[in-house]
């Protein structure tokens, strides 16, 4: 008997087609994929090489800095990277480099303006009070030291005494003392109140630190303890506002206690 020949089997009408859309998807797939990396290889180079996108200006924003200060702080960066492509300029290292130029400073950002700008915002730390050393030094909120400061910004900020820690060469840096710790949150505390505030706070004395007083325009000085600021100075606002008190006859107000004692003169 002779061999029977094989049929040659053609594939099914479905898995040819089947073959033909995946085949047509991933030329397609291909071409998009072709046409998007060109893309993106044309915006690049007009991004990073059109002279359009050159550093031309700096914009400086800041409270504390005067015109000339700005003046030369703009010229400097242009110095170092005017006329180059503003998308290679480093805003971090720049940004790194200004916070050691200015250690007071709390927060510096540098961003881009396009299509030829840096904007640069300093926030400085403000001064809030001044500790005695063999000087003076401001202070901001937080315990840190603040270089000399202009007369305008210093003026009527209480002085806090009794601190007991030496604040030379320390500018920039965050003093961790709980005298001076303790002082701040009294001095944020009197600030919360708008009647205490406007009573005003000459200067703040530490050296006891479980009863912390502070002295008031009217040359009262207030005992206020060593915890509870709030509390012990509703205490004392409601005592201030008493119409019966002669404030003329009072050399102290101490609230460290349940029981308010008024001292006289």
């Amino acid at each position: 008997m002779g061999q029977k020949r094989s049929k040659k089997t053609r594939p099914p009408e479905f898995f040819e087609n089947l073959r033909r859309a995946v085949k047509r998807n991933i030329m397609a797939a291909v071409l998009i994929s072709a046409a998007a990396f060109i893309l993106f290889v044309m915006v690049r180079v007009f991004l990073y090489q059109s002279g359009y996108f050159m550093l031309k200006k700096v914009h400086t924003e800041s409270l504390f800095l005067d015109a000339k200060a700005v003046y030369s702080l703009n010229s400097q960066i242009l110095k170092a990277y005017g006329g180059r492509n503003i998308f290679s300029v480093p805003l971090k290292g720049i940004s790194e480099s200004l916070k050691r130029i200015y250690p007071d400073s709390k927060d510096i950002s540098v961003s881009l303006l396009l299509p030829d700008r840096l904007n640069v915002v300093v926030r400085f730390r403000r001064p809030v009070a001044l500790v005695r050393d063999s000087k003076l030094y401001p202070i901001d909120d937080e315990g840190i030291v603040l270089p000399s400061v202009g007369a305008e910004y210093i003026k009527d900020l209480p002085v806090i005494e009794g601190a007991g820690i030496r604040y030379a060469r320390e500018v920039g840096k965050k003093r961790s003392s709980e005298k001076l710790k303790l002082a701040l949150e009294l001095l944020k505390e009197i600030r919360a109140s708008r009647y205490l505030t406007e009573n005003g706070v000459v200067s703040i004395d530490t050296s006891n630190i479980s009863n912390i007083s502070y002295l008031m325009k009217n040359g009262i000085e207030v005992f206020a303890g060593s915890e509870s600021f709030g509390l012990r100075l509703d205490s004392l606002e409601n005592t201030l506002k008493d119409r019966r008190l002669d404030k003329n006859k009072i050399r102290y107000i101490d609230v460290s206690t349940q029981d308010v004692v008024i001292g006289p003169k």
